[in-house]
This record gives C-alpha cells, sequence and structure tokens, in this order.
C-alpha cells in the first residue's frame, strides 16, 4: 500500500516537472468535427510526429475535465530552418469521445462556426503541454 502511494506521488511530481503551462487557441471546424489546438507560443525544439499529452484548463469542460490529459500527436510545428518565427504548434483533435467532444463544443460555443478566411484567431485557453515525446522521422 504504501509503495503504490509513493509510486504515484512521484508519477504526479514527473509529470508537473515535464508540463509547461501555454495560451492556446481554440479552432472549430465543423465540416469535419474536429478541434484545432493552436499553440503560437511553441516556436522550435517540437517536431511534427511527436506526441504531446494535453490538458485543458477552462471551466467549459467541467471541472473532472481539468485533471484529465489526453495524447496526441503533433500536426505542425514552426522549422527552424525556414528562418521564420513560424506560426506555433498545431494539433487536430477529431471528436470521438466525451473529451474530445467537450472540447469541440467548447470551441464552437465560443469561437462560432466559421470557416475560411472569416475564421476569428480562435477562442483562449490556457492548456498544460506534457511532452513532446518521441522522434519524429527525418525527412529525405
Amino acid at each position: 500500500m504504501v509503495f503504490s502511494v509513493l509510486a504515484i506521488g512521484i508519477s504526479a511530481i514527473f509529470r508537473v516537472l515535464t508540463s509547461r503551462l501555454h495560451i492556446a487557441y481554440l479552432v472549430a471546424l465543423p465540416s469535419s468535427k474536429s478541434t484545432i489546438v493552436h499553440m503560437p507560443s511553441v516556436r522550435s525544439g517540437w517536431l511534427p510526429g511527436q506526441n504531446v499529452r494535453i490538458r485543458v484548463l477552462t471551466g467549459g469542460m467541467g471541472l473532472n475535465a481539468i485533471w484529465e490529459s489526453h495524447p496526441f500527436t503533433l500536426m505542425s510545428v514552426p522549422s527552424v530552418a525556414e528562418g521564420s518565427d513560424g506560426d506555433g504548434a498545431k494539433l487536430v483533435v477529431k471528436a470521438a469521445g466525451d473529451w474530445t467532444n467537450k472540447l469541440f463544443a467548447v470551441a464552437i460555443k465560443k469561437d462560432g462556426d466559421v470557416e475560411g478566411p472569416r475564421r476569428s484567431r480562435g477562442y483562449p485557453v490556457a492548456v498544460l503541454i506534457e511532452g513532446p515525446y518521441g522522434k519524429s522521422l527525418p525527412l529525405a
């Protein structure tokens, strides 16, 4: 019993140490029932294809959802080789389960269902990002 509690405590401490707080913008894509999670402050050191765990810190998803983290694969990140500041990292989250449907509902409710050139920057939320994990293969 003591060993289990100790192991869980150590795991929680390491998760906190490997997590970073970012402001992300939720943009709803109603045609594909997906949400883009755009993190403009993530500018370097990450590669497309790496995995991250995100925790969305907004009351719109319910109090229990704040404690849940979910793994996703990075869709795009700015390349240092391009020499530009870039646009930040992006995740595409398909609404498939309870948590992802709540995320989509928050994005739709707060940002609206406008697609195309009239789309806004998105609804700002605080997210805790854990990772990235894994190594993406270099492009040939």
